[in-house]
């Protein structure tokens, strides 16, 4: 029996079809380009991850560091203010901004 998928990898898989069923065209996620990461995911959650739902699994914590080198949406709903720092810190530039959609919180919740 296949272990139980976490939901929310699931629901992140369907995103970008949801996205463009609500009318934002910028395009389905390619299989090879389906990245995730989540420090509280299982062995057998990101086995089934990565057999089931196609996504590549990022093997270390990346601390949000991640470089945009094309199009790129992240999904962070919940993550904490050093996540988000560190990922536009990494991305402060506008060829990489301009390629970035962050769905997650609000950026007005996050004074110091």
């Amino acid at each position: 029996m296949p272990p139980d998928p976490p939901r929310f990898a699931v629901r992140h898989r369907r995103l970008p079809h949801m996205l463009e069923n609500k009318g934002f065209h910028f395009g389905l996620i390619p299989d090879e380009d389906a990245f995730i990461y989540d420090p509280l995911y299982a062995p057998s959650h990101n086995k089934f991850l990565e057999t089931r739902l196609k996504f590549k699994i990022i093997d270390a914590n990346e601390e949000g560091k991640r470089q945009v080198n094309s199009s790129t949406v992240f999904f962070m709903p919940h993550c904490g203010k050093p996540l988000y720092n560190n990922l536009l810190w990494r991305n402060w530039n506008i060829d990489s901004l301009s390629d970035m959609i962050i769905i997650g919180n609000s950026f007005n919740y996050m004074n110091d």
